[in-house]
């Protein structure tokens, strides 16, 4: 049963990997790249180790094992599921839920990525043991460490559970939780490589000392920080982590066939008090007031579509407004675009904490010109996080230019605020001698332009995103990803060169002209050009009705 799941796990993700060449590519690319710097960090320490070095080894091993602990504790929070390919529902109609399952999927969630870069980490300490002359414990970290892997798994998997049964109460929630998750998630990558740049330029002092003697008395530590707490003398410290480690395999495992049980099983929900009643009574609803209510505010589009009323004040054509008050709800309630929104609020902030360091500048830059080319590109997919219900625009007859106008409508209110919060800081960390209201404009301009660019292009062919209610870091339902990159390379490319005349304008003019007249060249400028591409791609959208349509029904999960 074990080599089975495990099996079926691995071939699950070989194909996952092979089924489009432009993947396979990409992740051989990856692996490279990625390979080379991880050997690097591993193989480089071994080579200057001996003796001498014990000590400073086993403190860094006790942090490295820490962090391998909370990465593993801490991917489900960010709903980044290690193995949703061994998930047990999966099994649920063909397997019953046996023991011998339940240890095959355990052990199974160790197979993969996660598991094998986690392997290679503990032998690269087990070799630094026996690099040091403590063969002993070098043979106690093998032993070890299967048991190390094991516990990292089984706390995963409860986590992982244990958010699942909350979430599943209701969309919203299970939204909400993929949104905080995805922030959180980029905030701490995002936070970790400032520091870890700020403390290789020597602008920040770590205490190590300080952190292993924390860490080696939490359970963060683990069962792999055992032979290292012993190479150092740390006899009572490493007893404690054994007692963590009975405590796991006793409570953790001693549950996680009947956790298994119960997800595949299903879990139990109380009916309310009034839900019983109806049953009792024989009613079909539980509150019959409620469906004539809901008959009434069907039609109420600007119930339903808060902001309807406004794009309507403003002489919009109901389905321009229409598409308009959708896609700007879509902005602040959607799980995939909301996250998206608040990262683009948090580069500029990471681009003024590199241009601080002196080293930083030029990431700097790149994030404060990232930010609009970034939100102009998601901006002009925004069909594509529709594509759930576009069939319902294309038999409702909403024109192309309805379409193109109505979203792109819907996207100034979030361009505005990223780009006067890009503009600000900007100023503040660029030293330009630009004002935070030309950088504003600058930005407003380029996310126009990309925005627009990007509208073309969809109207031609639309990209793959994940479908609606998948968190934005998940890979489910994108598609060619391939094509999406390619698209946003022309569409930063272009849309930067279509920024030059109007840069060309600011310089060259503003000494002859007023600021406020060459802001203004500048706004007629992109404006005139976002017309133009914005009418072409509602043509093209026209045109190409069905065969997005075709597209989109292609994509996994849709």
């Amino acid at each position: 049963m074990v080599a089975s799941i495990i099996g079926l796990k691995l071939r699950s993700l070989w194909n996952n990997l092979t089924q489009k060449w432009w993947k396979l590519v990409l992740v051989i690319l990856a692996t490279l790249y990625f390979g080379a710097f991880f050997g690097f960090m591993l193989i480089a320490p071994l080579l200057i180790l001996d003796a001498s070095l014990l000590i400073p080894f086993t403190k860094v091993a006790l942090l490295v094992a820490s962090v391998s602990t909370l990465a593993w504790a801490g991917a489900p929070l960010f709903g980044m599921g290690l193995d949703a390919t061994t998930a047990p529902k999966s099994f649920a109609p063909y397997v019953a839920p046996t023991r011998s399952l339940s240890r095959a999927l355990l052990y199974a969630s160790v197979a993969g990525p996660a598991g094998l870069i986690t392997l290679l980490v503990f032998v690269a300490g087990t070799a630094g043991l026996f690099k040091v002359n403590e063969p002993l414990y070098g043979v106690l970290s093998i032993v070890l460490m299967p048991f190390a892997l094991v516990s990292l798994a089984l706390v995963s998997r409860f986590i992982s559970f244990w958010f699942a049964a909350r979430v599943e109460a209701s969309q919203g929630r299970r939204d909400l939780m993929q949104m905080v998750g995805v922030v959180l998630f980029v905030a701490i990558m995002w936070g970790f490589s400032y520091f870890m740049s700020t403390f290789a330029e020597g602008g920040m002092n770590l205490d190590i000392g300080t952190l292993t003697n924390i860490a080696k008395w939490t359970p963060f530590a683990g069962i792999v920080s055992i032979p290292y707490l012993l190479a150092g003398g740390e006899l009572i410290p490493a007893l404690v982590q054994v007692a963590y480690g009975v405590a796991i395999f006793t409570v953790l495992g001693a549950g996680w066939h009947s956790l298994v049980r119960g997800e595949m099983v299903g879990r139990k929900h109380e009916l309310t008090d009034a839900t019983k009643q109806a049953v009792a009574a024989g009613q079909s609803v539980v509150d019959p007031t409620l469906v004539a209510t809901e008959v009434k505010t069907v039609a109420g589009l600007d119930q339903q579509l808060k902001s309807l009323n406004f794009w309507l004040k403003l002489g919009l054509n109901p389905p321009t407004a229409a598409l308009a008050a959708r896609n700007l709800h879509m902005w602040v309630r959607d799980a995939r675009l909301a996250p998206s929104l608040i990262i683009m609020l948090m580069m500029p902030i990471l681009g003024l904490g590199f241009s601080l360091s002196p080293t930083g500048a030029s990431t700097g830059w790149f994030l404060f010109v990232f930010t609009p080319l970034i939100f102009g590109q998601t901006a002009g997919m925004l069909l594509s996080y529709d594509s759930t219900a576009y069939w319902m625009h294309v038999s409702a007859g909403v024109t192309g230019r309805a379409d193109r106008f109505g979203r792109l409508f819907a996207s100034l209110p979030a361009l505005i605020v990223v780009s006067i919060f890009n503009g600000v800081l900007a100023s503040i960390a660029l030293p330009i001698g630009m004002s935070w209201l030309a950088l504003t404009i600058a930005s407003f301009s380029l996310g126009l332009l990309t925005a627009s660019l990007m509208s073309a292009i969809t109207g031609y062919r639309a990209f793959g995103v994940q479908p609606p209610g998948t968190s934005a870091m998940s890979t489910k339902g994108t598609a060619n990803q391939m094509a999406t990159f390619i698209g946003g390379l022309v569409v930063f490319t272009l849309g930067s060169l279509l920024m030059v005349p109007a840069v060309l304008a600011y310089i060259y003019l503003g000494p002859i002209i007023t600021e406020a007249a060459v802001y203004l060249l500048v706004l007629v400028w992109t404006l005139g050009i976002s017309y133009v591409a914005l009418r072409i791609g509602a043509g093209l959208l026209e045109r190409n009705q069905a065969a997005i349509l075709q597209q989109i029904k292609s994509w996994p999960g849709h």
